[in-house]
């Protein structure tokens, strides 16, 4: 019986959880941001965003909005990576989680994302950055990103912070109004109930465990 019990309170934990729900997505809706100072791998290293977690969530895949302004053929490979937070800017030694290598050799601003290597956990009401840097990696082709109007649909502040650094530590300053376009996903704590459907399957998984306990006894 006990073994009904602890498979019942992970079941009905699980039904807590909203699998692959969109933690945040500033999608761009002003005019693109960067193209005056491009992320590359010879330029502006790194790209940073800030969203502030609704939900606690294990985040699973981060994006951004990313277009390429040169396709010579060379894209210059980045990664998207989660910081933490220091006093509202990005702390760069605070990588909490990071993707593989991306690329992006199309011109038209789009979504790229990455699985983390690794998910982690976030929490509600915590302010976390994405960033996007070329640190250590190649490529010659520059990317402009895209931007959106701060507030318009987070009310989180959020602002674009870029680095102009090598080594991707030192950050040369943000822009206020803008904030850069953004993606997260994962599994969400605390999301909407299961489908009706869902409540069955696990009714028919304990009923079938009571049985076979029955039969065992």
């Amino acid at each position: 019986m006990r073994r009904l019990s602890v498979l019942a309170v992970g079941l009905f934990a699980a039904a807590n959880l909203s699998f692959g729900a969109v933690i945040v997505d500033k999608a761009p809706n002003d005019i693109p941001f960067g193209t005056w100072n491009p992320l590359s791998g010879t330029g502006t290293y790194v790209y940073a965003g800030s969203f502030v977690a609704s939900d606690a969530a294990l985040v699973n895949v981060l994006g951004i909005y990313i277009a390429n302004e040169d396709t010579m053929l060379d894209p210059s490979q980045f990664q998207l990576q989660l910081w933490g937070d220091l006093g509202n800017a990005p702390d760069p030694f605070n990588v909490l989680a990071t993707t593989g290598i991306l690329t992006q050799p199309s011109n038209i601003l789009a979504l790229i994302t990455g699985n983390l290597l690794a998910p982690v956990n976030i929490v509600a009401g915590t302010r976390y950055w994405i960033a996007a840097t070329t640190v250590g990696l190649s490529g010659t082709d520059e990317y402009g990103v895209g931007s959106h109007i701060q507030n318009s649909v987070y009310n989180d502040n959020g602002t674009f912070w870029y680095s102009n650094d090598a080594a991707g530590i030192n950050f040369d300053g943000q822009a206020l109004t803008p904030e850069l376009s953004i993606y997260a996903e994962g599994d969400v704590v605390g999301g909407e109930a299961p489908e009706p459907a869902t409540w069955a399957m696990m009714a028919m998984g304990l009923g079938g465990l009571a049985a076979w306990r029955k039969r065992t006894v």
